[in-house]
């Protein structure tokens, strides 16, 4: 009955696919964009010619494949979801840190 869907919805939110947000903020033309793009495998060579400023800030989601512990000292493959966040080190941007910021730990 009741019960027996609330131990399936626990394990099922147990079970989810663990979330990381990692945010990339840093000095104006410092390289935050090609690093992030680095990661996320959006681009396999950067393009060193050219320079386009990031407008406030660009959010790239993917999926990633990471080992995890187990209790018994193992390990696991699990499937992690990631937003990357490629902030502008512009100052005309400065006002919309704090809510990029928030929740972040």
């Amino acid at each position: 009955g009741r019960c027996a869907r609330r131990r399936e919805a626990n394990r099922s939110a147990r079970m989810a696919d663990p979330k990381a947000k990692i945010i990339v903020v840093g000095p104006i033309k410092s390289g935050k964009t090609r690093l992030v793009n680095q990661i996320a495998d959006f681009e396999s060579e950067p393009n060193l010619e050219s320079y386009v400023p990031t407008a406030g800030v660009r959010i790239l989601e993917f999926d990633r494949e990471v080992s995890h512990a187990t209790k018994r000292g193992g390990s696991r493959a699990v499937t992690l979801a990631v937003e990357l966040w490629d902030c502008s080190g512009d100052q005309q941007y400065e006002a919309c840190w704090p809510a990029i910021l928030a929740g972040v730990v």
